[in-house]
């Protein structure tokens, strides 16, 4: 068993400091048209990408570039925008997409709950 966790932390990089899954509760100022006013949720699991989940049921793929000491994120080389947590398990989004204000609201959605785990925590196995 630790060998697995072993090759398993050798296969895994660290998590990248938003990691997780967030449920987009509100986008304000997006054309109907942009893409982040399709997303359902978004999934930072990989640092350099966002992947979000679209209302169809569909999955797209952003380019991230993520700099948390400015707070700041950049999708696909084009779309800037900026982070702020007013409160914990909450990420506010502001910036501009397609060229108009664009305003959203994500909340961190819980991975592990004490009768389901949607993630594996190598921690709870050991060393």
């Amino acid at each position: 068993m630790q060998d697995a966790v072993r090759r398993y932390r050798k296969l895994n990089p660290p998590r990248p400091p938003l990691y997780g899954v967030w449920s987009v509760e509100n986008v304000a100022g997006a054309s109907a048209d942009a893409g982040v006013r399709q997303w359902r949720s978004v999934v930072f699991a990989d640092p350099r990408a966002l992947d979000a989940v679209l209302k169809v049921g569909t999955r797209e793929r952003h380019a991230l570039a993520l700099d948390m000491k400015s707070k700041t994120m950049i999708l696909d080389h084009r779309v800037a925008l900026n982070l702020a947590e007013p409160e914990a398990d909450v990420l506010v989004l502001d910036g501009l997409w397609d060229g108009r204000p664009t305003r959203a609201k994500l909340r961190r959605m819980r991975l592990t709950t004490p009768w389901f785990h949607w993630i594996l925590r190598p921690e709870l196995y050991g060393d």
